[in-house]
């Protein structure tokens, strides 16, 4: 399970521990995706830069990037596109613009998260997730069972909010 799947789990047996952490969570990723966006600007502003910086030195001596007399558009262009340094800084674009691909899914699932929760806790007030109460027990065999849940609920809401202890 990757990262992005463990974040987006939701146990329906603290909700109110889910919903707490629901903000941090989704925080978490929109201000990766920002970040991300931020640094696709800088590279295809890094990439621009390089295309003119050689678009221009291609017209000043074509003889070096392989042009011979006549130089035309087309010849500076693919003279730039197979320059070694312009393929890398095109790569990092690539990259770059992916990762704020993946980011931006990430920021929607959690929006779609956030309305998992709302519907489970609608579920939760109309009693969906209740037990049938028994009426043939004891009134000590009842709060021996309630306090086994509750003790329950302690234990994983602990686990939930220490997850290293």
């Amino acid at each position: 399970m990757n990262e992005y799947e463990e974040e987006l789990q939701i146990d329906m047996y603290a909700l109110e521990t889910e919903w707490v952490d629901q903000p941090r969570r989704f925080f978490k990723y929109a201000e990766a995706l920002a970040e991300a966006k931020y640094a696709l600007d800088k590279a295809k502003e890094a990439l621009e830069v390089k295309k003119a910086n050689l678009d221009l030195a291609i017209r000043q001596d074509p003889e070096s990037y392989g042009l011979g007399g006549k130089v035309t558009e087309a010849g500076i262009g693919n003279a730039i596109i197979l320059d070694e340094t312009y393929g890398k800084l095109r790569n990092n674009v690539h990259e770059a613009s992916h990762l704020v691909e993946l980011l931006g899914a990430a920021v929607r699932a959690f929006d779609q998260r956030k309305c998992a929760l709302e519907n489970l806790v609608r579920l939760h007030g109309q009693q969906y997730f209740s037990a049938p109460e028994v009426t043939e027990v004891s009134q000590e065999t009842r709060e021996s069972i309630k306090t086994a849940e509750r003790d329950d609920l302690r234990k994983r809401q602990r686990r939930r909010m220490n997850p290293g202890e």
